[in-house]
């Protein structure tokens, strides 16, 4: 595994472009707290998106069948990093904030996404 950081200036864009190669995509969402812990807070669950505030106070990662189904909100970004997979697909993504929470969100499978187009048909 490889892992790169995103510069702040760059998280807009690149959480637009990575919710929309990973929409619908199985994930799993554990935030390691420095004072609780690791805690799983979902398993399973289709991406909706990753957005980040364009003056780069929080992101937010939504989860779930239905949009609004699951958010969980990051206060104070201070670092962004992409895990790739030898294959050079992404397999997780971890956001840490000002308080040293991470929250790593991980896919099931990590695939390249021109592996899979059209695999999961049209969404309602």
């Amino acid at each position: 595994m490889n892992t790169t950081g995103v510069k702040p200036a760059d998280w807009t864009a690149f959480f637009d472009a990575f919710s929309r190669r990973h929409l619908g995509w199985r994930a799993r969402l554990t935030i390691l707290d420095p004072k609780l812990g690791a805690q799983v807070e979902a398993v399973e669950l289709p991406l909706q998106g990753v957005v980040a505030d364009e003056r780069g106070r929080g992101i937010t990662i939504q989860l779930g069948e239905h949009a609004g189904d699951m958010e969980h909100a990051i206060h104070n970004p201070r670092r962004v990093w992409i895990e790739l997979g030898e294959d050079g697909s992404e397999a997780a993504v971890e956001i840490e904030s000002a308080d040293g929470t991470k929250s790593i969100l991980e896919f099931r499978g990590a695939v390249l996404p021109e592996t899979v187009d059209g695999l999961a048909g049209p969404r309602p």
